[in-house]
């Protein structure tokens, strides 16, 4: 998971692309402000195939890029997505994640 710096463009143009990634209010993002934000590499990397940016077009790997999610105890260690799903079915005393909190009404309760 890489933190970058994105536009509030690129971060509204995703939202509305894609069911999983969720802005509550669009209005409060502005164009051309740069939000840093954590995201999967692969959408902010993701090229056409003339190697332009096209998910996250105002990107500059030079500038935009501040590093990745690492584990805390080793910062040369990525910590994915399943190791943070799992801290976040741990830290929960019922071993439950309520998914309204990311996805809004579409599942029930996800219990490991």
């Amino acid at each position: 998971i890489y933190i970058v710096r994105a536009t509030g463009r690129n971060i509204k143009k995703q939202a509305e692309y894609n069911y999983y990634y969720r802005v509550n209010d669009y209005a409060s993002l502005g164009n051309t402000i740069y939000y840093t934000i954590a995201i999967v590499d692969y959408v902010v990397l993701h090229q056409s195939i003339g190697k332009m940016y096209d998910y996250f077009t105002d990107y500059n790997p030079e500038t935009d890029y501040l590093g990745f999610v690492h584990d805390p105890a080793n910062t040369l260690t990525p910590l994915y997505p399943r190791d943070l799903l799992e801290d976040a079915f741990y830290e929960d005393a019922d071993h439950t994640i309520d998914p309204y909190d990311y996805t809004g009404s579409r599942y029930e309760s996800l219990t490991i």
